[in-house]
């Protein structure tokens, strides 16, 4: 796997994520095979194995100062929640290639893996933020924890989808130059026809390209685009994104 470069990954953490939980009514039912690729509750990948090394680093700091660890205010639990929390699914981050998409190819074909990963954090079956993990100096590490709105979000896309038959294929995309995240939900095709993909927003992307959701009281994302329609907003987005510094390095 190939990392994608920090400086992509890092700046506009700020700007993409909320620690601010949304309002959840009870457990999610998270579901690991919707995932393309996931790593699993049951796998035993090294993506995985650094997440709960994570996870039990930030138990040991709370253990150490129940106090001042702090650890609970970057994840929507308390000091308890996080005793006993445990992984849900890890899932490869995906970047839009803006070069790529400017150039008039399908946003399908602009996608591209980074190598990192994030794992949903549950407590009492509720996400309650996202550990995420990147191969450094030869070995995998948390790079970051939190970002509990976009783990609810995740989890409830992933929720919305793990009753149906055959189960779609999901992966996290994020297009840095328009500060949006979205899930690609994919069919496998019936009697041989083309792959469909479509896409929903998550909050991030309703934001930044003006997509007011039908049920603004429901916590699940319901706006979903077709490939072409996303592409035709997101280019524009993406146009001017290129234009701020941070991605001109």
């Amino acid at each position: 796997m190939q990392i994608g470069k920090s400086h992509l990954l890092a700046p506009i953490t700020a700007l993409l994520l909320s620690h601010c939980a949304l309002a959840q009514s009870g457990p999610i039912n998270v579901a690991a095979a919707s995932f393309s690729d996931a790593t699993a509750p049951t796998s035993r990948t090294p993506q995985r194995q650094a997440a709960e090394a994570a996870l039990r680093q930030l138990r040991d700091r709370l253990l150490a100062d129940a106090t001042q660890s702090g650890a609970n205010r970057v994840m929507a639990g308390t000091d308890s929640d996080l005793r006993s929390a445990t992984l849900g699914d890890g899932f490869e981050v995906n970047l839009v290639d803006p070069v790529a998409l400017l150039t008039g190819k399908p946003l399908e074909t602009c996608i591209r893996p980074t190598g990192q990963w994030r794992f949903i954090v549950l407590a009492s079956g509720k996400p309650i933020g996202l550990l995420t993990i990147a191969r450094m100096g030869g070995s995998w590490k948390m790079v970051e924890a939190g970002a509990s709105q976009l783990a609810q979000e995740i989890a409830a896309v992933e929720a919305s989808y793990s009753a149906q038959s055959p189960r779609p294929s999901l992966r996290f995309v994020r297009s840095l130059q328009a500060v949006a995240d979205f899930m690609e939900v994919t069919f496998a095709p019936m009697s041989g026809g083309d792959v469909q993909s479509s896409y929903v927003l998550l909050s991030s992307a309703r934001a930044a390209l003006n997509v007011e959701q039908a049920d603004a009281l429901n916590a699940v994302p319901v706006e979903t685009l077709s490939a072409s329609e996303l592409e035709d907003r997101l280019k524009a987005r993406v146009a001017l994104g290129l234009q701020d510094v941070r991605f001109n390095r």
